[in-house]
């Protein structure tokens, strides 16, 4: 279908182009002019649609008066369209010695017809374009919910097996770094991360119980909070609240 109306376009030219007879450059300018115009209107049907699926596609009165005002403007695109290119008419060359077809037109309401698919375009790149960004947001909110805990996750890892407290006592050697003894190891308000570090020393098997914990409770915050409020993962102290948790068995 789509390779006949290129057929016919471009027949249509090479007949405006060189031409020479009046009733055929008139026929011919309006046959391409009306597979023009149909282009228009099929691709601002695709854009509508689209934007429509992006939407929702909800079908309730907001979806039928959209769907009433729609069909409104294209009928009168299509009507104002017909009234300009039917005014079309031709005098054949338009001087001796020359080919081609001299066009003439008889009103002024093309437009019409271009201001209402430029309402419509617009409208429908606006609505595409807001959906757009709020799904940007969305997934940027998605990775902040995902990305935060890991890597929270990891930074505690990190410092309980790389930081914690030497149950040996003394200087000794965790993972290549000389570590000291916190004074205030045995402190009330000693952090949660020497409570871990000493418990998992004791007990490397609780390494795994710590981590498993830390995966269920992420989870969970993920499947209560969804998308709603990410910035409580980065300041809740409810992440590092593991001491009874760390306890040595």
């Amino acid at each position: 279908m789509f390779v006949s109306v290129n057929c016919i376009s471009l027949w249509a030219c090479a007949v405006l182009l060189f031409g020479d007879d009046e009733k055929v450059c008139t026929h011919m300018f309006r046959s391409l002019a009306f597979i023009t115009v149909v282009g228009f209107i099929v691709g601002q049907c695709i854009l509508i649609l689209r934007a429509y699926a992006v939407w929702g596609s909800g079908f309730d009165r907001l979806y039928a008066v959209i769907f009433s005002i729609c069909s409104g403007t294209f009928a009168g695109i299509f009507w104002t369209s017909s009234k300009y290119i039917g005014g079309v008419y031709s005098t054949g060359v338009p001087a001796l010695g020359m080919t081609g077809c001299a066009i003439f037109f008889k009103n002024r309401l093309g437009w019409v017809a271009i201001t209402l698919f430029s309402v419509v375009e617009s409208i429908s790149t606006g609505l595409m374009i807001i959906k757009a960004i709020q799904h940007f947001i969305t997934i940027a909110n998605l990775v902040v919910i995902v990305i935060a805990p890991v890597s929270q996750l990891l930074f505690i890892e990190y410092f309980v097996f790389n930081r914690g407290p030497n149950p040996l006592g003394g200087n000794k050697r965790i993972h290549g770094r000389r570590l000291h003894r916190s004074k205030s190891a045995t402190h009330k308000r000693q952090s949660v991360y020497d409570v871990c570090g000493h418990a998992i020393s004791r007990n490397p098997s609780m390494a795994s119980r710590v981590t498993v914990h830390l995966t269920t409770r992420l989870s969970t915050w993920v499947e209560d909070w969804h998308l709603l409020h990410p910035t409580f993962i980065y300041f809740t102290p409810r992440p590092i609240q593991l001491s009874d948790q760390c306890t040595p068995e």
